[in-house]
């Protein structure tokens, strides 16, 4: 992933918008624990290393085994318990409905939610069955001041945020296009 700086040398008439997207919790959660392993990822290898050396250093097969149980027991519960606290929350449940994001370089960056698309499987637009499409939830507009970086991978550009409980805003590349705000 390459860190881009928060000073952008853009238009201010410029805006960013993105084609409708879902953002798959596959790719979330990727991106979360990368993040997470990253910041604190050498708290847990730490010990592993220790008793690692330590039975290769005493030429002790049982302690290496142990580093080994250490590293196939303890990263899964880590695994389970990031993505219990950083995934299974409202505003990352909402991060993977359709929606459409639009980016104000040093302004703002508003996700709006956009209707499912009807189709065969819950109600045709030309249907007498009486569904309807529906918004789920109500547009959010983040200033900028409240992200704390902007992060470019190859896929995805992520916003992380100076928040608890949403702190990524992942936003594939594919779907960014420019468009000036005359235009909107």
């Amino acid at each position: 992933m390459i860190e881009s700086d928060r000073t952008h040398e853009k238009a201010d008439d410029e805006l960013l918008v993105t084609e409708p997207f879902i953002t798959r919790s596959s790719d979330y959660f990727t991106i979360v624990l990368i993040w997470w392993l990253f910041h604190h990822g050498w708290i847990l290898i730490q010990p592993i290393l220790v008793v690692a050396v330590i039975g290769i250093i005493m030429r002790d097969e049982r302690i290496a085994i142990t580093a080994l149980l250490m590293l196939f027991i303890v990263m899964p519960m880590v695994m389970a318990f990031i993505f219990i606290y950083y995934m299974l929350v409202p505003e990352v449940g909402r991060m993977m409905l359709r929606k459409r994001v639009v980016i104000a370089r040093g302004k703002y960056l508003r996700i709006e939610y956009l209707p499912e698309p009807l189709d065969e499987t819950n109600g045709a637009a030309g249907d007498d069955t009486g569904a309807q499409e529906r918004i789920p939830h109500a547009d959010v507009t983040i200033m900028w001041d409240a992200i704390n970086r902007v992060i470019t991978s190859q896929r995805f550009t992520i916003f992380v945020l100076n928040s608890k409980r949403l702190q990524l805003i992942m936003v594939p590349n594919d779907t960014i296009k420019r468009v000036s705000e005359n235009n909107c």
